[in-house]
């Protein structure tokens, strides 16, 4: 048993010593329970595995002890406390207690230090431990020698496979809440699940922990005593035997070395450090390249084991496999050395110190393949890294479809905020990460991605929604989020911000309202250590810059249908309801169909169309060379087509009304089948084009100039053999997108819009 106390609750005077006073009460608990009577005892109690145990008090307060685990405990109080929870007493104050030492015992990254350090306290246990005099005589306790055997601390004993179960418990429970168990059989049965052993593995691990522990309680049934090592003695050896059911000690020896034969071969093989000398590799990359004298350290402190990122000096020669990988991947990524070793160097120098993640790295070489080449050569990629380095960690997770949920477990395992806060940002760059991944390596396509780059920003906008719910303690959203732009046409790109608009239902929810949407702001906006979740941007709501960001339905409603101007309702085209108040957001969809099937005065909608487009050519567009690896802000690029796109889209939804429920991309299909074909491949072709751009940069380089890698992975995404061909499909799409512009504008004289002035869309109802 460990007590603590909360001073607050637990007042005394001064003069009193209130850690004297409960010491005394636990000393009498004590007796109670295990002082020996007549008619022997309740229950043995031992107090040592408390902070300090030592000293002579026997409780401390609970906020000391959270300093104690925090900054002082040994590995084996962590150990220790993984099996912890309230029993007796105020259990409200044990388990928050608990809830506050959990980033103690969980740690977020993976913690190889975690094997280490149980690997060390079981050689002390051998070397040390008083119960095993007779194994360290012997020197090499015998397998098949069952006489004598500690079932408990033995070679292949009970200790050894708990061992096995938390050194995994500490490494993934930080990421995986579900192992999170004090129980071995159910933690070994979620190790399994989870996929971290093999199944064969796990079920021999369960078969001899059953099989010791049966054997461990019926030797002390005999006397009632805590008792561990197997009898000698021919009577107490005979009913012990008959306990376990066993025919003779030669059928029950057999069976118990096969166990411990197992569970010391698996012990042994999870905890020894191999020797993993490369002996082939006699040269690297920057051996045969002339560096700079900074570049020159840099490698001579890889090739002295990675010393300088907190690797110790026992492990350090144990790396030369990691230095042949390393050289491996920058030669793969064909980037100048001076800069891919800078670059490497800025990335290890963030990883936690110790040294763990470089024996990963060692352990798991195809890991280098995740992140060298992201590293070197996407600038979008190599930010998630440097934000979150932990990323790593993910790859050896098992990977989920593409079409599972995404596990916010991780966000609501505790129910502190910030904790909350922190754990949104880092399961977005790892997921973030992840899809980029699987895009990067030919995995996933152009669609496939923005498909799932959008599911993932819903996911993670639900969570926030939940964690700003729980915060204000409401059972659900007062508010109902809109999605704009990309979010709204399910077209999310790499960087790409939230374009959002906050509704709730009435004036009399807005003050209830306007303070959710605060809360949720700065839930996902606010930047923390791992960053932001997503950049937001509410400018499209009808206010823009000024004003509250959340709009009552009542007041939404007249603006759009009596205020506003056509770009507000270009922008509704792809707007939808994402998440939030289920209510609202269907009230949002009757106001959005409302305005798209409203007739207008076309002219006056054209002239309003071709106002703003040249606006926006004046002050953003760009001229830019043909073969340029830019696409958005240019003429006819991306931006004017989508714009277009919009502008089409108003037009045909007055005409066809029942296109107004379709979905974004299918309305864009729909315009094709009627304007041309070509408009649904220059919009898919430009936006391969612009995630290739988000993803790797380099936007002000012509094709012809991009790095081998990358031009090889943009043929290879939009199917072309060389950069010229790029070239040619590239010009053809923004020849395709003038074309529709100037087919949709034909009427429109663009040296003589001055005379048409914008007016409210109300206008437009008189004289269709």
């Amino acid at each position: 048993l460990i007590a603590f106390f909360d001073k607050e609750k637990l007042q005394m005077a001064p003069m009193k010593g209130v850690a004297y006073a409960v010491t005394q009460c636990l000393n009498e608990f004590g007796k109670i329970l295990s002082e020996q009577q007549l008619s022997g005892f309740v229950w043995r109690v031992d107090w040592r595995l408390r902070p300090y145990a030592s000293l002579r008090n026997l409780s401390m307060v609970s906020e000391k002890a959270l300093d104690f685990y925090h900054y002082q405990a040994r590995p084996w109080h962590r150990l220790a406390m993984l099996k912890a929870r309230p029993v007796a007493g105020n259990l409200a104050l044990g388990q928050r207690f608990l809830n506050d030492l959990a980033s103690f015992i969980w740690r977020h990254n993976l913690d190889y230090r975690a094997i280490d350090d149980i690997a060390q306290l079981k050689t002390k246990i051998n070397l040390e431990h008083p119960d095993l005099q007779g194994q360290r005589a012997s020197q090499n306790e015998a397998l098949d020698q069952g006489h004598g055997f500690n079932l408990k601390l033995g070679h292949g004993g009970i200790r050894e496979i708990e061992f096995m179960v938390n050194a995994l418990q500490l490494l993934w429970g930080g990421r995986k809440p579900s192992l999170r168990l004090a129980n071995t059989l159910q933690a070994l049965a979620q190790i399994k699940q989870e996929k971290l052993l093999e199944k064969q593995t796990v079920d021999t691990l369960a078969r001899a922990y059953r099989f010791l522990r049966r054997a461990e309680n019926h030797l002390q049934m005999l006397d009632n005593e805590q008792q561990y090592h197997i009898p000698q003695d021919g009577q107490v050896l005979a009913s012990f035997l008959a306990l376990n059911g066993a025919a003779d000690w030669t059928a029950f020896n057999q069976v118990l070395t096969e166990h411990r034969s197992n569970v010391y071969s698996l012990f042994t093989e999870q905890f020894t450090e191999k020797d993993r000398q490369n002996d082939d590799q006699t040269s690297y990359i920057w051996q045969s390249v002339e560096c700079s004298e900074q570049v020159q350290q840099i490698v001579q402190s890889w090739e002295a084991g990675f010393l300088i990122y907190g690797v110790s000096q026992g492990q350090a020669h144990h790396f030369e496999p990691l230095l042949s990988a390393l050289s491996h991947e920058i030669k793969q990524s064909a980037c100048e050395l001076e800069t891919a070793v800078k670059k490497i160097d800025d990335y290890f120098s963030l990883l936690p110190p110790g040294g763990q993640y470089f024996r990963l790295l060692r352990d798991y070489p195809w890991l280098l393949e995740k992140i060298i080449a992201p590293i070197l050569l996407s600038p979008t990629m190599s930010s998630l890294l440097h934000q979150s380095p932990h990323i790593i960690d993910r790859f050896l997770e098992e990977t989920p479809s593409e079409t599972q949920d995404l596990d916010t477990t991780i966000v609501f395992s505790h129910t502190d905020y910030e904790y909350r806060l922190e754990n949104l940002r880092r399961l977005a760059n790892e997921e973030l990460y992840l899809h980029y991944s699987r895009y990067f390596e030919g995995e996933t396509d152009v669609p496939s991605l923005q498909c799932q780059l959008t599911t993932l920003a819903e996911s993670l906008l639900e969570a926030s929604i939940q964690v700003a719910c729980d915060q204000m303690g409401l059972e659900e959203s007062p508010i109902a989020i809109i999605g704009m732009g990309k979010l709204g046409s399910k077209g999310m790109m790499p960087k790409s911000d939230l374009d959002l608009v906050y509704l709730c239902e009435s004036m009399e929810t807005h003050a209830l309202a306007s303070k959710f949407s605060s809360r949720l702001n700065t839930i996902i906006n606010s930047p923390m250590r791992e960053g932001r979740v997503y950049e937001l941007d509410t400018r499209l709501r009808p206010s823009g810059h000024s004003g509250s960001v959340t709009i009552s339905l009542q007041s939404y409603q007249q603006h759009q249908l009596n205020r506003a101007h056509t770009w507000s309702h270009l922008a509704l085209v792809p707007a939808r309801f994402v998440c939030g108040n289920t209510k609202v957001g269907q009230q949002f969809i009757d106001i959005k169909h409302k305005i798209l099937r409203t007739p207008r005065n076309i002219q006056q909608f054209k002239f309003d169309c071709a106002k703003m487009l040249k606006r926006v050519q004046e002050q953003r567009i760009v001229s830019v060379k043909v073969d340029q690896f830019k696409v958005k802000l240019r003429s006819g690029g991306l931006f004017e087509l989508e714009y277009l796109i919009n502008c089409i889209a108003i037009l045909h939804c007055i005409e066809n009304p029942s296109s107004i429920h379709l979905e974004f991309n299918e309305l864009v299909e729909e315009l094709a089948a009627q304007y041309g074909k070509d408009l649904s491949s220059a919009l898919k072709h430009l936006q391969a084009l612009q995630l290739e751009i988000r993803l790797f940069g380099h936007d002000e380089l012509r094709f012809a100039e991009l790095p081998e890698p990358i031009l090889a992975h943009v043929l290879k995404t939009l199917r072309c053999v060389n950069a010229d061909a790029l070239g040619k499909d590239i010009a053809q799409s923004i020849e395709t997108s003038q074309r529709l512009i100037d087919q949709f504008f034909v009427q429109i004289d663009w040296n003589d819009l001055s005379g048409w002035e914008e007016k409210p869309v109300k206008w437009m109802n008189d004289g269709v």
